[in-house]
Parts: structure tokens; sequence; C-alpha cells
């Protein structure tokens, strides 16, 4: 040590310092370049395991909507994991388990590889309270593995109460009314994002100029985004905003927009079993707040991309009481997407009207609205046009078919078994756009559809102009036969088509006089002799397929019979 000492000493002078370094700058030189190469390295090393560990994250997809979603206990959802773009002859080994605090309530181990990638795993709980799904996947060739935690809830569901700020904004509708009595209450379930779904609908109704004593106008939306998360003052302020322009939203401390289930697959099905859906939470809600404050015959409800002939509804006689209408589905073509056995246990859905709407009367509105008087909440989940009818299971309220519902005919597929042709009956029309809207006839509010306009009947008395008269075909003598020549043009002759023609006398059922199958014949000529007098409805119907039912294109004119 003294030693050493003694040569620092003397080398501490200007030549022995400066001999010290020509002697050390190469050593210094190789320090600097020694720790450049390893920093590069390290860098280039953590820069692979970062690229690496991207990719492998990348690899794990999680389909359930699981990430601050509540549901229910008890109630089968589906767990979907998927290994996104798996490499050829590769296999992953997957860990799941599922924790409620301490305990484990899953866990469980899979191999998935490129011709497996999917697991679809049915799961239920039964313990309330946060639980946190946990998924590891390992790729077996080495390849590095992926973690995912992802954090939800189970709760018992609970009645909704209006919150202050949806009691707010209800008193705030209801004073706009300076009547409480109407003949018709039509509510559309929608979401605050769905503006450009409203205006449509409202602009239909306001060429009707259709008196509020007679039909009043709804639309209900949700204060909730989903679940517990509230709409943000930017949201609330847009909808305050809109409802004072027309002064028809009913809010409802409901989730407004079905996030978690609202991707068009079958999966759908599973996620909106385990949670509350937004339209049955708001069809439940509207029937409470519109049976506590308004006096009607009827309630009518249609969906936020639905046409509803609103005077047509009025000119027509439906039950004062009982009364459960729509187009009825039966066996429910939702099996085996949504099990019944697994969440009611039972074998098959109960005969239900079909999303597109459906019309209540006022005694089976009441009846609903105090389901949950008891305090015990009801099952609000999805899908809501089946729910409703399991509500009304137990009590004697006959189901009564309509074909004048129906799914929009440009918009769904022929196969469609709920698919109809617009037509002077059409009462709702669902899947129908601004679009569609415009080609609502002015002068009846009748929606034609593509069908009415792209096939063409013309019908006349052959023969001598007949007299001129408050008629389309004109005027004809009681007891005289006179031939009626009808022309069909560009009628689709893929599937067996018939040409039917009704006569139908004033107050009376109508009754077929004649019928051509199409393309046996290009024209038809039909002789009428009418004995009574009177007014008539001379109807010509195309029918295409095998069935017959009220909503195939018509043409209709009168004829006075003197």
């Amino acid at each position: 040590g003294a030693g050493a000492q003694e040569q620092g000493a003397a080398d501490s002078s200007p030549r022995a310092d400066g001999e010290r370094r020509r002697q050390t700058w190469p050593v210094q030189e190789a320090m600097i370049q020694f720790p450049s190469h390893w920093l590069l390295n390290f860098l280039l090393l953590l820069l692979l395991l970062l690229l690496h560990n991207s990719v492998a994250s990348s690899k794990l997809l999680v389909h359930s909507p699981l990430n601050n979603v509540t549901y229910r206990p008890f109630v089968f959802f589906l767990l979907l994991l998927e290994v996104d773009q798996p490499d050829q002859d590769r296999r992953y080994e997957l860990k799941v388990s599922v924790v409620n605090g301490d305990e484990v309530i899953y866990d469980d181990f899979f191999l998935l590889s490129s011709q497996w990638p999917q697991l679809r795993r049915p799961l239920k709980m039964s313990a309330t309270g946060p639980h946190t799904l946990h998924v590891l996947l390992k790729d077996v060739g080495g390849g590095g593995e992926v973690e995912q935690r992802i954090h939800f809830e189970v709760q018992e569901p609970e009645i909704v109460l209006p919150t202050e700020f949806v009691q707010h904004q209800q008193s705030l509708l209801l004073q706009k009314f300076p009547f409480t009595s109407t003949r018709v209450v039509v509510i559309a379930p929608t979401w605050l994002g769905g503006r450009e779904r409203r205006e449509p609908i409202r602009a239909q109704w306001s060429r009707t100029a259709m008196d509020g004593q007679q039909a009043l106008l709804f639309f209900v939306i949700g204060e909730y985004e989903r679940d517990a998360i509230q709409l943000h003052q930017q949201q609330k302020e847009e909808l305050m905003k809109e409802m004072q322009e027309h002064w028809d939203m009913i809010v409802t401390s409901c989730p407004d927009y079905d996030e978690s289930y609202s991707s068009q697959s079958k999966e759908q099905y599973y996620w909106g079993a385990a949670v509350t859906s937004s339209t049955t939470c708001k069809m439940l809600e509207a029937c409470k707040f519109l049976s506590r404050n308004f006096n009607f015959e009827h309630m009518v409800r249609i969906g936020d991309d639905a046409y509803f002939n609103v005077q047509l509804f009025l000119d027509s006689t439906f039950p004062s009481s009982r009364l459960y209408m729509g187009r009825m589905n039966w066996p429910s073509p939702h099996e085996p997407l949504l099990s019944a056995k697994d969440l009611y246990g039972i074998r098959e859905w109960p005969e239900y009207a079909i999303g597109a709407g459906y019309v209540l009367s006022h005694d089976v509105v009441r009846l609903v609205a105090q389901l949950e008087a008891s305090g015990i909440p009801l099952r609000k989940t999805a899908p809501e046009d089946v729910i409703f009818a399991i509500w009304l299971m137990p009590f004697e309220i006959p189901r009564l078919h309509t074909e004048h519902i129906f799914n929009h005919p440009d918009v769904v597929a022929a196969s469609d078994p709920n698919r109809g042709f617009c037509s002077v009956e059409s009462l709702i029309v669902h899947y129908v756009n601004r679009t569609h809207f415009e080609e609502i006839r002015l002068s009846d509010g009748v929606m034609l559809c593509r069908q009415n306009h792209d096939k063409v009947v013309s019908f006349s008395f052959a023969g001598d102009e007949l007299e001129a008269a408050p008629s389309d075909l004109g005027t004809i003598s009681a007891g005289e036969s006179r031939a009626l020549r009808i022309v069909p043009d560009n009628i689709s002759i893929k599937m067996p088509t018939t040409l039917l023609v009704h006569v139908i006398p004033a107050g009376q059922a109508d009754y077929v006089v004649a019928h051509a199958k199409m393309p046996d014949v290009t024209e038809l000529e039909v002789m009428l002799q009418i004995a009574h007098p009177g007014r008539y409805e001379v109807e010509v119907t195309i029918v295409e397929g095998q069935e017959e039912f009220w909503g195939h294109p018509r043409w209709k004119k009168s004829l006075l019979v003197v």
C-alpha cells in the first residue's frame, strides 16, 4: 500500500502526468468502447423482448365482454377466448382461472392450436362480488407466455329506482302536457346516440298532424352508458337540449346501450342472458311511468328503426282489454342460441311477438307495471321480446297474431320468416332507414316498399268508356256483366306467382272472384256481375310463393254500382 502511494506521488509531476495520459489513453478508449457495445447489445435485447411480448400479447383475444360488466349469479355466460393468427404446427397451453376474493371459483387447463384456436366455455358464478379472470397463454414451442387479468362483477339484480336526475327530467316532461288522456301511446326504446333514427319518425309523426289527445309518441332512453357508468355532463347536456326541442323523451334509470352484447354474433344471446338488457329495462320502466301518469286505451311498442301507421291504427278496432298483439313466433327461432333450459329451466320459449313491435291494452300495461310491487325484481335480460312474453305467461292473456307487422322486404333475406310486403294494411314495418321513410305516400301515410314500385298491375273495364263517376273504375249497372281486363307487368316468375282478384262490398267480407297462375297467362279478363247497388272496391293482389297472407303487394280501385 505504501509503495502504491509513493508511486502515485511520484507520478504527480507534470512530465509523469503526460506520460501517464499517453499510456492510459488507449485503455480509456477501450473502456469507453466496451460499455457502448454492451449497452447497444442490451438495448437490442430489450427491444427484442418487447417486440416478442407485444407479438405474444396480440395472440390472445378475449371476446367475452367482461371488463367492468356486471353479471347476475346462477346464470350461464359464455367465456370465449381465441389465439389470434396462431403459428402453424404450434401448440399453446392455456390456463384459465376465476377468483372471487381468495376463493378459486374455476380453474382449468386447455391445449389450443391453429386447428383449434378458440376456447368456448359456459361459466356460471354462484358467489356475488368482484371477480377476476386470470388467463395465461404459453407457447409450447418456447415463444414465451402472455398473462391477462380482467375484473368483473357478479351481483343480484335489484329493482330500478329513478335517480334524482331521472325524476327531474320526468317531472319536466309531464309539465309540458296539459292533458293526460289519449287513445294510444307509442313508445320506442332508443339510445342517446341514436338521434338520426329518431328524426325520421318525428318527421313522419309531424306530417300526420296528429292530435295529442288521439296519439302520443315517446322515445325511451337510459341514464347510464352501461351498468353503473353514468352519462357524462356533455351527454346530459345533449339529452336536455334534444328533450327541450321535442318533449318526447322518457328518461329512465336503465343502461342506455347494450354494449356488452351488441355484436351481431350468436354469442350475443349468451351474454345478453347474463346481464341487464337496456331494451327490456326501458320497456318495464316505460310501463311504470305511463301507467302512473297517463290514461290511454292502448300502448304500441315499436323500434327506433320502425315505421308505424298511426292513422291506420286509429281507424281500426282492437280489443279494449287483455290484448297482446304482434307477429307471433313459435317455436322460437332463437334456439339454441339462447338456452331456455339454462336460463329458465323450460324446454322452449313461449309464443311471443317479435321485436318489430307489438300492441298492448291498458290493463296489460298496468299489470306489467305492478309486477315488481312485491319488492322482488323481474328478470330483465335479453332478448326483450321473448322476456316480455315470459312475464305474461301465468296470466290469461291471449296471443293475437297479425301479418301486418313484419320486417322490411328490402332489408332482410327472402328466407326470413318475418319478412313481409308493404300494403295499405301495413301497421308496423321493421328495419327501415331514412330512405324508406321517404317512400311514405303523402296522401294516406302508407309506406311503399321496392316491391310496390317494380311490379305494375293495370286494370280497367274492356270496351267502351264507362260513364264518368266519382270512382276509379267508373259506374256499372247492377246485374250487368262487364269484362275487367287485368294486365300485369314486370312480375317475377322465379317462384309460383298468383294473381287474385277480390271484390270488396262496403261493410261486407271480401270474396275472391277469380285467380290465375303466372306465367300461364300474361293478362286476365274477369267477368264481373254485381247484383246489388253500392260502392265496391276491386282489388288485385300478387302472391309470390305458396303462402297466401295479407301483406302482399296489392292494387285497389273503387267501383260504383247503380
